[in-house]
């Protein structure tokens, strides 16, 4: 893979990632829907993804911009497999997810992914 589709690659990968935070906030600001703490730190490995995207077609790339991106990942996916894993079997007469779900899956879920 050459240097272009890779730069072409990373800046897609770029606005998909902002994109998604975008949203978050869109639901946040728009409809109100103050997130839970575990949703503030899926954001906070989100940015850390976006950063780094950003770094690589700022500055060129470089290992450790991917390995800013490829911890960051780590860090927002754990976040968010736990809050799913609190979400799978919830008590009798509980909801069963936080927020408002999109295309059938929460935010939350949507981080995993």
């Amino acid at each position: 893979m050459n240097s272009q589709h890779l730069y072409t690659a990373n800046t897609c990968c770029l606005f998909i990632v902002l994109s998604v935070l975008l949203g978050a906030f869109g639901f946040q600001y728009g409809l109100g829907e103050n997130p839970c703490p575990l949703c503030l730190l899926q954001r906070m490995g989100m940015l850390g993804v976006v950063i780094g995207l950003a770094f690589n077609t700022q500055f060129g790339f470089h290992r450790r911009h991917f390995a800013l991106v490829i911890f960051a990942a780590l860090v927002g996916c754990t976040f968010s497999i736990r809050q799913v894993l609190l979400h799978v079997c919830p008590e009798p007469g509980q909801p069963t997810g936080y927020g408002t779900p999109i295309f059938g899956m929460h935010l939350y879920s949507w981080g995993v992914l």
